[in-house]
């Protein structure tokens, strides 16, 4: 009976985890802090933790998501800083071996998963001005980076929904 307990509360878990992904990409979004002030127009990007294999196209569609508020990406000293860190969060159950020695992984197939915090600092008093993060449960240890890329864009897009924008522009749905 202990076990089905741990069954459940894990799919509760996951359940929750998956209803926070409510964005067109699967993605799941969170403002903690906005905004900053009206004349930062220019912002550089500073990744921390992220795979080599998935950095250009994270740091590229967080550039294009924000730039398309009106805001101007530089290579360095940008009245923003921006910093994308990437946090990585095990969900893979122990495996349990039942009376008829079926296995059984409480949260089924999850196995991890995946947040980028992103933190946006004046560059000049290093006050925090803006702060948000975009996560996905992973079902597995590997991804597509095709479609992870679009999904990027929408996700970093939907979590900057809220940003000042800095031109007459809307962003593009």
């Amino acid at each position: 009976m202990r076990q089905f307990n741990c069954v459940g509360m894990a799919l509760t878990l996951v359940a929750l985890l998956s209803a926070c992904a409510s964005s067109r990409s699967g993605i799941g979004t969170t403002v903690d802090e906005c905004c900053p002030p009206p004349d930062h127009t220019t912002f550089h990007v500073v990744s921390e933790k992220i795979p080599a294999f998935l950095g250009p196209v994270v740091v590229s569609n967080f550039n294009v998501a924000l730039a398309s508020y009106g805001m101007q990406p530089v290579e360095r000293e940008g009245d923003l800083a921006v910093t994308l860190n990437f946090e990585y969060t095990d969900l893979t159950a122990d495996k349990y071996v039942g009376e008829f020695q079926g296995a059984t992984s409480p949260g089924g197939d999850v196995r991890f998963m995946a947040t980028i915090e992103i933190e946006m600092r004046d560059n000049k008093s290093g006050e925090k001005v803006w702060s948000g993060s975009v996560q996905r449960v992973h079902p597995v240890r590997w991804m597509r980076v095709g479609r992870a890329s679009t999904a990027f864009l929408h996700a970093f897009t939907d979590v900057l929904r809220g940003f000042p924008y800095r031109t007459n522009e809307i962003p593009t749905q």
